[in-house]
């Protein structure tokens, strides 16, 4: 046997077996696909299938897996971005809120949220001597990747049950927000805030103090 003949007996021993394709799992970042030419894989050479479905447009993809005949070899590869992901924005996907309130308008009550537009929050709610209505403007609140939105706000406050009659005493405060609110993707919602309350004592004065609050609740 020639040297010749025993190089040619082991490249044909160690020669990689064919492959067929090769999964790319899906990802965010590029993914690396191949021009198909009308031609099947040579021994050796690798075929890489993207897992990408539905093909968005101009985004070259394969057949299954399992028909090696339908499946191009690699002569050119090139790096394509895959298609962007689609955030729905929380506050239109989940408009109402229902939520327990710790202090703010409510005093440890009861409210209910919608919102109208994304930016737009109407809120009213009830607690063991308020009772109220108002809205709250959040900042980039049309954007879908925001989360955490701040917003101001404006609500009307009228007192009850605080005398033993039923009455109010002519008791009523205009409340002013500036908070952060967090609506989460899941329902999940919560706001901290500090407030301005302009009070009429009933007597003919009024009374202006800061004030705080705290929602905790869910987003349907």
């Amino acid at each position: 046997m020639t040297l010749t003949s025993l190089i040619f007996a082991l490249s044909i021993v160690l020669a990689p077996q064919p492959q067929a394709y090769e999964e790319l799992p899906e990802a965010d970042g590029p993914v690396e696909v191949v021009t198909p030419p009308p031609a099947l894989p040579a021994p050796g050479q690798a075929v890489r299938f993207c897992r990408l479905q539905p093909c968005p447009a101009n985004f070259p993809c394969y057949q299954q897996p399992g028909q090696p005949a339908a499946l191009p070899m690699p002569p050119q590869v090139v790096s394509m971005p895959a298609p962007p992901r689609i955030f729905k924005n929380p506050r239109t996907d989940r408009p109402l809120g229902l939520n327990f309130e710790y202090a703010g308008t409510a005093l440890f009550g009861l409210t209910a949220t919608y919102f109208i537009t994304p930016t737009i929050q109407l809120e009213a709610g009830l607690g063991p001597i308020t009772r109220f209505f108002g809205a709250t403007y959040h900042f980039d609140g049309h954007n879908p990747r925001k989360l955490w939105t701040p917003y101001i706000g404006l609500s009307v406050v009228d007192f009850h049950n605080l005398d033993e009659d039923g009455g109010d005493g002519g008791l009523g405060a205009v409340y002013i927000p500036f908070g952060v609110q967090y609506s989460g993707r899941g329902g999940m919602t919560f706001a901290v805030e500090g407030a301005w309350a302009h009070i009429n004592t009933g007597d003919g004065e009024t009374l202006d103090i800061p004030w705080f609050g705290i929602k905790v609740g869910y987003r349907f």
